[in-house]
């Protein structure tokens, strides 16, 4: 009867511990903006949204690289803005701002141009802070 008990209690403090930690820190890891990181996404693309939910059949599947550069400023209309570029791996440049309200895509700069073109209106890839069923 001990053992079991003893095991109940280890096994219920463990995830309220769990639980705790996880909810404590009030940070925003859906978009890795820090100096230097790399991941990827897998992409399936079916059919049709039904015909893969319903068949599990798959017409193309690929993978896309990005890599985040060195948190660097942009002058755009007299003013500097802090950004945080991110490689995509077509060679594209795409540059986001981070502020209280979300992080926001300001500019793009293509493969082999000096060119950065800044967005007419910023375009929001997080908003912050998150609310569920919340569309952007």
């Amino acid at each position: 009867m001990f053992p079991i008990l003893f095991r109940l209690i280890h096994c219920t403090t463990f995830l309220f511990l769990f639980f705790l930690s996880s909810c404590s820190k009030n940070e925003s890891s859906y978009f890795p903006l820090q100096n230097i990181k790399s991941w990827f996404y897998k992409i399936d693309i079916g059919p049709g949204v039904n015909d893969v939910e319903t068949t599990g059949e798959i017409n193309a599947s690929y993978k896309r690289n990005y890599s985040s550069l060195n948190h660097t400023s942009l002058k755009f209309n007299g003013n500097q803005i802090s950004t945080h570029p991110i490689l995509r791996d077509d060679g594209t440049i795409f540059f986001y701002q981070i502020s209280p309200s979300g992080i926001f895509r300001n500019a793009t700069q293509f493969i082999n141009s000096k060119k950065i073109n800044f967005e007419k209106k910023k375009r929001t890839v997080l908003p912050f802070p998150l609310k569920i069923g919340q569309k952007w």
